[in-house]
């Protein structure tokens, strides 16, 4: 059985050379900054964060399953309501 590890950050570049090679990522949506979940029409990672942690991880786990779920933009940070949504949306997830 394939590990799910959720993975609430800048969002994932599914692209980089690293991802392509160890893992699956699964985009979830965007939250908003208040709270809300928005559809992601173009995932990908805004500031290069999430791509970073995400190869981490799957140095770690290989073949593991990741949850992309941008919660940061260009700012670095989030709101607490945009926290505890994406952990609900993870732990809704199965992740």
């Amino acid at each position: 059985m394939k590990p799910k590890i959720a993975l609430l950050d800048s969002g994932v570049n599914e692209r980089h050379p690293h991802i392509i090679e160890n893992g699956e990522i699964v985009h979830g949506p965007i939250i908003d900054g208040t709270g809300r979940l928005i559809d992601d029409p173009e995932p990908g990672d805004l500031i290069g964060h999430g791509t970073c942690a995400a190869a981490a991880i799957l140095d770690l786990v290989p073949g593991s399953s990741i949850l992309s779920m941008r919660i940061f933009r260009e700012e670095s940070h989030c709101s607490f309501p945009d926290l505890i949504t994406a952990l609900q949306y993870a732990i809704e997830s199965g992740v």
